[in-house]
């Protein structure tokens, strides 16, 4: 079987539906070698790619912002591929008349997220375009029941939508080297984003601090952007202080190291298609304070401490009981390791062949 999938989400910094796409891939090639998978791109990738997933790089001059008909064909006419897949939450430009079009559609947040849409008019081609999408699809999939059941009350959907949840993609190899940190510390992993509940976090923290309750630093990891006022003043507050560090994008080894030895990840968001960074952080014996919005409780079970975001008492109140009860951040350490194991890319490979198989 031969499957032509856009790979440009590879250009860019690997984040989640990166990581996870390359994932996909290297289990659904371990479990069929004879899969042939290519990937077509603008501009090189950020990260070399293993060779058994070849890429195919499209012409500048034939390339739109969006794809348009004529740069799919030409691809299509080159490696006549059995599978097309849009793993990037769509822009699918015609229906795959040759074989089997196929997208994995993460979430549809923006008609959650309040205020995300600038003017009605931008919110309208937002429904029309991923409604196009859906039509020219013969298989979507999504990553939690939360999402599918959000893509089904907003959208017409012909046929099944199959939950593919994610898994880890990060773990400690035979190589990982446990080192003691030079202090304590709790950790966010994730973009910033203001559904993230960074400022609940970063003020959270700082009632801490202020109280002299915590010893403790608070780590940030992603790419830094601006949130809110109160929390460009808090940052730059506690980096002065010394309490605050923003680490920008990591390597896999230095996440693995920081959330490994990490009290607790702390992750208020409200708005999630799946949650990755929660599951990073069991899979890797960190515990995790998270909320209960969105798909986050399919992703953490009875694993994590869940909190209401917007209630600065609780998260603090939260953070101090890990940061003083080493019985306490052991029990979440355990439980979060035995949730973390029940997601598995073998898995997702296995239904994701099932049902391009078809």
């Amino acid at each position: 079987m031969k499957i032509l999938f856009d790979a440009t989400v590879f250009e860019i910094p690997f984040t989640g539906v990166a990581k996870s796409t390359l994932c996909l891939y290297e289990y659904c090639i371990k479990m069929d070698p004879n899969l042939d998978v290519c990937g077509f791109i603008r501009n090189k990738t950020y990260s070399k790619l293993p060779d058994n997933i070849k890429l195919h790089k499209l012409n500048k001059k034939v390339f739109e912002k969006t794809y348009s008909q004529s740069t799919i064909y030409r691809i299509l006419d080159t490696y006549k591929p059995d599978i097309l897949h849009f793993p990037w939450n769509g822009n699918i430009p015609l229906k795959f008349k040759g074989g089997m079009t196929v997208m994995t559609l993460h979430d549809v947040l923006p008609l959650e997220i309040p205020y995300y849409f600038v003017s009605t008019n931008q919110k309208t081609n937002y429904l029309k375009r991923l409604q196009q999408d859906i039509d020219n699809c013969d298989v979507i999939f999504t990553v939690s029941l939360y999402s599918k059941r959000q893509i089904e009350n907003n959208f017409r959907v012909r046929s099944e939508i199959i939950v593919n949840y994610w898994a880890p993609t990060l773990s400690k190899n035979q190589s990982f080297i446990q080192k003691k940190p030079e202090f304590q510390y709790f950790i966010y992993v994730g973009g910033y984003a203001s559904r993230k509940g960074l400022d609940s976090l970063i003020k959270a923290f700082f009632s801490l601090y202020e109280s002299k309750k915590t010893k403790c630093k608070l780590l940030f990891t992603g790419t830094p952007l601006f949130i809110s006022n109160d929390f460009k003043e808090l940052i730059e507050k506690g980096k002065k202080l010394g309490i605050i560090e923003e680490r920008g994008y990591l390597s896999d080894d230095e996440l693995i190291f920081l959330i490994s030895n990490s009290v607790a990840l702390i992750y208020l968001s409200k708005h999630e298609g799946f949650g990755l960074p929660p599951l990073e952080a069991m899979n890797l014996g960190c515990p995790v304070i998270t909320t209960r919005y969105s798909s986050i409780p399919e992703v953490c079970g009875d694993s994590a401490i869940y909190v209401e975001p917007n209630d600065i008492d609780e998260v603090a109140t939260k953070m101090l009981l890990l940061e003083n009860s080493a019985d306490i951040r052991e029990e979440f350490r355990c439980k979060g390791l035995l949730q973390a194991s029940s997601f598995s890319w073998e898995k997702t490979a296995e239904t994701f062949l099932n049902h391009i198989s078809k």
